[in-house]
């Protein structure tokens, strides 16, 4: 394609890191109507969250775009010529655009499928300084720099009510699953620990793929390491091309599965691979899932069931992935270093936490609600899982001592400090009263 490019002087100080924080925190001059390119438009009624990772700029934006509600997301580009120079043109992730956001319309191309909006004109050339001095103001949360100041017991209860709250919430979100799985809990169970295998850059499609066959299909199939590890990549579209023999043993024994029950793969392409460590590219983690279901008995019963959490620690401590993974991370290619995929104590943790807890605090809410719930106790056991968030509050004082308390601090840092609730909260409360 021949692009004819034109600038406007002054564009060159933009940078996209900027327009995503005008676009997240609404900085743009609202005396200026916002209108794309064709004369649409635009009303912002949520920006969306931020994309870290490969993929748009921001999703799960909600737009009236010439009074039509769209939600979705939303691509960030200096330039609208940047649009090719990234080569997204044609890439399938960025196919369901709702709006594309320029700082500047410089090409007389224009991406097809989706409007874009210069928006150069409402942005206030007084607002780079502005950002500039928001950013010196602190690095991590408002309050950093008087959290230590802040006395110890207040924020040790508030972590634990705020990770008892985010537990609730995580019921409530398993409560609408099990009825749309018509009240099977061992398929809600599938479910959690699908989506926790491919969290978290990956959970959005391995969610997909659980929900994408009847669970009853996977239960008729455990003990079966090689048909449940066939259902899994099969179904997750990995088998369309094969390398060597054991994957075209593979594809024929989900070609049988999915012509018996009516399957359909997902598509591919949802699944990320950019941006993280092999071990845990999603080809792993669902050989690592199949493995689990393979050579796992009463996983429900260890898993959900059982009050005590070592038993459900030693049944995913003593999953064996095959052995055709121990020098590869990927299908298409081995690896030189032979690293077996066990499961690593951060991992454990991590599903337990994120699958296992969540499940069983509903469980137990619905059918033992006489007994004491330990899905409390469980986290209170538990080390805190190590990520940015944690180590940032640690470093700024915090002191997290189990995961309960750890899911409080991501509870806090994700519904109050990134939206500036400062007033709502008991810590930010009390900093104004230091």
């Amino acid at each position: 394609m021949q692009v004819f490019l034109y600038f406007r002087v002054g564009a060159c100080g933009m940078t996209e890191e900027f327009l995503y924080h005008i676009w997240q925190f609404k900085k743009w001059d609202f005396t200026v109507p916002l209108r794309t390119l064709c004369g649409k438009s635009v009303e912002v009624i949520s920006p969306g969250m931020r994309n870290k990772q490969s993929g748009p700029d921001f999703s799960h934006a909600k737009l009236r775009i010439d009074g039509v509600l769209w939600a979705g997301n939303v691509e960030f580009h200096v330039l609208t010529s940047d649009w090719y120079l990234h080569q997204h043109d044609g890439d399938k992730n960025y196919e369901n655009l709702i709006l594309h956001i320029v700082y500047q319309h410089n090409t007389d191309a224009v991406p097809e499928g989706f409007p874009t909006l210069e928006l150069a004109d409402a942005v206030p050339e007084r607002l780079l300084m502005e950002y500039k001095n928001l950013q010196k103001t602190y690095d991590f949360v408002a309050c950093e720099r008087y959290f230590s100041e802040v006395d110890e017991f207040l924020t040790d209860q508030c972590a634990v009510s705020w990770g008892i709250a985010r537990l609730e919430k995580k019921v409530q979100e398993q409560q609408r699953k099990l009825e749309h799985l018509c009240g099977n809990w061992e398929a809600l169970l599938f479910v959690s620990l699908a989506e926790a295998f491919g969290a978290p850059y990956n959970k959005i499609p391995f969610a997909l793929l659980a929900s994408s066959f009847d669970y009853a299909v996977l239960r008729k199939l455990v003990h079966k390491p090689g048909e449940v590890e066939a259902l899994l990549f099969g179904q997750a579209g990995f088998l369309k091309e094969t390398q060597d023999e054991v994957q075209r043993e593979m594809r024929n024994k989900y070609l049988y599965t999915a012509h018996k029950h009516g399957l359909t793969p997902i598509d591919l392409h949802t699944f990320k691979f950019a941006g993280m460590r092999p071990p845990n590219f999603p080809t792993v983690r669902l050989a690592q899932l199949a493995a689990l279901y393979a050579g796992s008995k009463d996983i429900f019963r260890y898993l959900v069931v059982e009050n005590d959490w070592e038993p459900m620690w030693q049944l995913l401590k003593n999953v064996e992935v095959s052995a055709y993974w121990d020098n590869r991370f990927t299908l298409k290619k081995t690896s030189t270093a032979v690293m077996p995929k066990a499961f690593s104590d951060s991992f454990i943790r991590h599903i337990i936490i994120n699958a296992v807890v969540p499940l069983k605090y509903f469980y137990y809410a619905i059918f033992y609600a006489h007994q004491e719930n330990p899905a409390l106790a469980i986290l209170e056991n538990l080390e805190a899982e190590k990520n940015q968030i944690l180590t940032k509050f640690v470093k700024i004082g915090a002191k997290i001592e189990n995961a309960l308390q750890a899911q409080g601090y991501i509870a806090l840092y994700n519904e109050h400090c990134t939206q500036k609730k400062c007033l709502e909260c008991k810590i930010g409360n009390k900093v104004l009263n230091l």
